[in-house]
């Protein structure tokens, strides 16, 4: 899930906040949600950024409105950098699913089976920790 970082003292409060006239945002070059993002925007001016550093200097310098990333860096930044905000909304969900070929349906119970239990039983939390996505949440 990908949304917004907005500036500390920012009028902005919701996503169609930000798509406004002198707007300056920044998303992450080459990223599904650059992407997403630029296709979206109409009247802010879009930077895109090769690093995220870079972003995250300039918008706690206040020199860019929002940031577009990732849920859980943008959580990650928000406390570096105090006043900023995260919004609720998402501006983008990438989903992840199992293909099972037509017709075997054995095999998609299976896979279905699987994939309750590894959600239920703390697998997929301890897989999204360990390799560092710890704000990120496990779909129900």
């Amino acid at each position: 899930m990908s949304g917004y970082l907005i500036r500390a003292g920012s009028d902005i409060r919701a996503v169609a906040d930000v798509d406004r006239a002198g707007m300056r945002v920044g998303c992450i070059e080459g990223t599904s949600t650059s992407r997403t993002v630029e296709k979206s925007l109409k009247q802010a001016k879009l930077t895109k950024f090769v690093k995220p550093e870079q972003a995250a200097e300039l918008i706690g310098k206040g020199e860019l409105d929002a940031l577009a990333m990732g849920m859980g860096a943008l959580e990650d930044l928000s406390r570096k950098l105090p006043g900023t905000k995260v919004l609720d909304e998402v501006i983008q969900s990438t989903g992840v699913v199992v293909v099972v070929p037509k017709g075997k349906a054995v095999a998609k119970a299976w896979a279905a089976h699987f994939l309750d239990e590894a959600k239920s039983d703390g697998t997929v939390r301890r897989a999204l920790d360990g390799n560092g996505f710890t704000s990120d949440k496990v779909a129900p």
